[in-house]
């Protein structure tokens, strides 16, 4: 029988290589494991990471160095609820299959995290720092491409692929339910190229996905009982034209609505601060539209930073971040002002701004009528604005918002503008009401145009 380690301190570099010490270590972490000694535990696993820096030991003892560190991640795994948030990313970036293979419960551990951790509110942050190690995760899985239906190329069969791939093909225009998962994983084209357990792993993934993208299931009722948001397609559908982008999609999850009453800020019309904007080069092909999308890839990462300080400020209070987003237009921040549009857009909330805050209303309807007046007249364009009122979540409306504070408030141009405004239109609307496209004769990005309509306000494109 093999003698088991319950001093961590005897866990040393020199010990690593004693013959007999790997399966000693091994035992430990099963027998505390099966004994529920998580907090003995935990002080192995610390113990065997310090042993486990010595880069001298991993040169000498490559093969023995990969074996304990092996052990090293299966003891994170048993002990999720201890360690930090570092090492739980590290987990779920990087190997978030071995979780399948031990036969743990990532929902249940995860669980477990959040309720010794944090409150219904601020779960929310670990849930979005989880779900980002989970949406750039590399692992393979499957041996074949996966072959989009768009036709736009094959992709990778790894994790963050995979999810794509679902999101993709999830319905837009129903709730959510357990039921989206099995009917991707036995009707996908993509799945069925999959073994028996890669296809398993994978519905464990995707339940893992949305139990992070939708809190409703944090403390243990099934998610099947909360999910009444609608799927939204993660990332963004690019215009076909521009068919050599490389997609860079990224989630992020909801936000939960507070009973707080919005505070109406005042917006003036006193010119805002200058701000940096976009990088202009001539363009006049499609390779400039390229180039133009990729130029605004590179503030990519910048915006996901300012997202990440708004959520840890506002805690995901919809009202806060609202507020968030009225203060950057006062001041012509926007960096933060395009990263709480968003995180409204993400969280289905940006719709309800117009409805909140009627000094937003009222500086959009002045704005449309220094635009329609002229071509509609004073009375039909009155009309229209008292029918706005009445659906200030049309997708129109949104995009004669979301021009005025990126073009009028902030002074952004029209190409860089656009280009924010077609990503967002395809967080709120996926492919079915595009803001701005690309316009192939000019080499620009250009906002869809409107018209008014019986009374309303369309899309030149409906």
């Amino acid at each position: 029988m093999l003698d088991i380690i319950y001093d961590s301190k005897k866990i040393t570099t020199d010990s690593l290589a004693q013959p007999g010490f790997l399966e000693r270590v091994g035992a430990t972490i099963q027998i505390l494991k099966k004994d529920s000694d998580i907090g003995e535990l935990h002080d192995i696993v610390i113990a065997l990471e310090k042993a486990l820096s010595s880069q001298k030991f991993e040169a000498e003892y490559p093969e023995l160095y990969v074996n304990y560190h092996s052990i090293l991640l299966q003891g994170k795994y048993y002990c999720f609820s201890f360690i930090s948030q570092k090492e739980v990313f590290e987990l779920i970036n990087k190997h978030l299959l071995l979780a399948f293979q031990l036969g743990i419960d990532l929902l249940d551990i995860s669980r477990q995290r959040f309720n010794i951790y944090y409150d219904d509110d601020s779960d929310q942050i670990e849930r979005f720092n989880i779900l980002k190690a989970l949406i750039g995760n590399s692992e393979k899985l499957g041996s074949g491409y996966i072959e989009r239906a768009d036709k736009r190329g094959n992709e990778q069969p790894w994790i963050k692929n995979w999810i794509f791939d679902f999101m993709r093909s999830s319905p837009t225009n129903k709730s959510l339910s357990n039921v989206d998962e099995i009917s991707y994983i036995n009707q996908s084209q993509n799945v069925k190229k999959l073994k028996p357990q890669e296809r398993d792993f994978l519905l464990k993934t995707l339940r893992f996905y949305d139990f992070l993208h939708f809190p409703g299931a944090t403390m243990g009722v099934e998610p099947t009982e909360h999910r009444v948001e609608k799927r939204e397609p993660i990332g963004r559908v690019y215009p076909e034209k521009i068919v050599a982008l490389t997609e860079k999609p990224i989630s992020r999850m909801p936000v939960t609505e507070k009973s707080e009453e919005p505070r109406v800020t005042a917006v003036p019309s006193a010119p805002v601060t200058t701000v940096s904007r976009l990088p202009e080069e001539p363009i006049s092909s499609k390779q400039s539209l390229i180039e133009a999308f990729q130029s605004y890839e590179s503030f990519h990462n910048e915006f996901l930073r300012v997202e990440d300080q708004i959520m840890t400020k506002t805690q995901g209070d919809i009202n806060k971040i609202k507020r968030e987003l009225s203060n950057a237009a006062l001041g012509g921040d926007k960096n933060t002002l395009v990263a709480c549009l968003k995180i409204l857009a993400r969280s289905g909330s940006l719709q309800t701004v117009l409805a909140d805050h009627a000094a937003w209303f009222a500086a959009i309807a002045e704005s449309m009528r220094k635009k329609y007046t002229t071509s509609y007249g004073q009375g039909v364009f009155e009309q229209t604005i008292g029918n706005a009122k009445l659906n200030p979540g049309n997708p129109a409306l949104l995009s004669e918002f979301l021009q005025y504070l990126l073009k009028e408030r902030l002074g952004m141009n029209e190409n860089d503008s656009a280009l924010v405004g077609l990503e967002i239109g395809q967080m709120l609307f996926g492919d079915n009401q595009r803001f701005a496209d690309g316009n192939e004769a000019t080499g620009q990005f250009e906002w869809v145009k409107h018209k008014i309509e019986n009374g309303q306000l369309v899309s030149e494109l409906s």
